[in-house]
């Protein structure tokens, strides 16, 4: 998969993200205390459409040219093996 970063925001209480079809579709969360939570909430079958959720190896990723990224998709349980269950 390749991915390319189109913002970066320092969130704070009461800060959200939102991802779409069109635009915003990846994102991932850095923390920069040693504690954070994030609440989320997927809604499922929007418009007849089926909720589908890729983890990706963000931390192996390879950059291919200027902000574009290659990342490997992961399913569930190699996520969870690499980077434990905190991290999914």
């Amino acid at each position: 998969m390749f991915i390319k970063q189109t913002t970066e925001e320092t969130g704070k209480a009461g800060s959200f993200s939102s991802v779409s079809d069109q635009k915003g579709n990846v994102h991932w969360l850095v923390t920069n205390t040693d504690y954070a939570h994030t609440f989320d909430v997927l809604v499922r079958n929007l418009k007849s459409k089926p909720t589908k959720i890729d983890d990706i190896d963000i931390y192996a990723a390879t950059k291919v040219e200027t902000g574009l990224l290659k990342v490997k998709k992961m399913d569930r349980q190699e996520a969870i093996n690499k980077y434990g269950i905190s991290h999914h």
